[in-house]
């Protein structure tokens, strides 16, 4: 069903320069997207680098939100009960200020929900970013919309490690974490096929030929998030999976500015935080099947992380992408790790 409860969407300028790790931001614009009752707990919700601050959709929208399953009224994450809040990333395509588009030139708007999405060039190169940028622009951004305290923040993949970096930055905001395929560093061989992607694109953009370079990142990118089980018992030649990861990737192009990928990817790679120093309570959710994030990865952390820890196991035949596939048993563990929230 499209369309479970009620969104209000904002794009916020944030107050005053933005300092980030790799330069400063006179100005910074912020997407958001938040549902439910504006008074009841506020759980923030993230995910990968190609999702945003449409984690569900509204009344009347007939495409789902990228975590539409997860994300409703009656739902594991229930706007019945819950404030829910997702945002674009920074650096992203979405409203949010990147090297993409002028976001950061607009005021604190109020916009529709089918208001167009800002594209234009910005013309100034953007600084370089880190998890830990995004959580000072998201935990400012929560802020001036009026929420201080959140009760959970629930992270997939890229958005959990921004929920450990928010953990980092402000413990004292952050009322619990669910994190799910995500450690506390990008693992070395992650990194190292990010890099060789940006590559790709390095030598499409030589050439003139930009958009099909990112078509191919993406599709190299889309063998690392799925395991080889699956792909054998889905695709019966060499045409299939080539075809797949081929429209997979075109249409990642068609959507993307190559300019936002690059600096998201990098994003990835400067990923860090000491687990020794959080102390928020977590849910990690590991998938037993995850190259990108291996289990024993997701030990370390849970291992090395100082706060009170409750680890559980997903296995799945869709590795990295299971916290997009895997409804019904990741549904249950959420609904177990926000029960408390759930019940306030």
């Amino acid at each position: 069903m499209i369309g479970v409860s009620d969104a209000t969407e904002q794009r916020l300028r944030l107050h005053g320069p933005i300092v980030l790790g790799g330069g400063e931001l006179e100005q910074c614009t912020v997407g958001i997207r938040s549902h439910g009752d504006p008074s009841a707990p506020a759980v923030v919700v993230l995910g990968g680098i190609s999702a945003g601050r449409r984690v569900a959709a509204a009344p009347g929208e007939t495409e789902p939100g990228w975590w539409e399953e997860f994300v409703g009224a009656g739902r594991a994450v229930d706007t019945d009960r819950l404030h829910v809040v997702g945002f674009d990333w920074l650096g992203g395509r979405g409203w949010t200020s990147g090297p993409a588009n002028s976001a950061a030139a607009d005021g604190p708007v109020d916009v529709t929900l089918d208001g167009p999405a800002v594209s234009a060039a910005s013309g100034d190169r953007f600084p370089a970013i880190s998890t830990r940028d995004q959580a000072r622009v998201f935990l400012a951004a929560l802020r001036q919309h009026g929420v201080e305290e959140v009760a959970a923040v629930v992270g997939s993949s890229y958005g959990g490690m921004v929920g450990l970096a928010m953990a980092e930055e402000a413990p004292e905001r952050i009322g619990q974490l669910v994190v799910i395929s995500a450690a506390e560093r990008s693992h070395p061989m992650a990194t190292g096929l990010r890099a060789l992607q940006r590559q790709v694109i390095a030598l499409a953009q030589g050439a003139g030929r930009e958009t099909e370079g990112l078509a191919i990142a993406r599709g190299i990118a889309m063998t690392t998030y799925r395991t080889a089980r699956e792909f054998d018992e889905r695709f019966d030649s060499p045409e299939a999976v080539c075809g797949y990861l081929t429209s997979r990737g075109q249409r990642f192009a068609e959507e993307w500015p190559a300019a936002s990928y690059l600096c998201l990817s990098e994003s990835l790679d400067r990923h860090w935080v000491e687990p020794s120093g959080l102390t928020t309570p977590i849910t990690l959710v590991g998938v037993t099947s995850d190259t990108l994030v291996p289990p024993w990865q997701i030990r370390s952390l849970a291992r090395r992380y100082a706060g009170p820890v409750t680890l559980h196991w997903l296995a799945s035949r869709y590795g990295h992408d299971a916290f997009l596939k895997e409804t019904t048993a990741l549904g249950r563990l959420l609904r177990g790790a926000l029960y408390k929230v759930n019940c306030q």
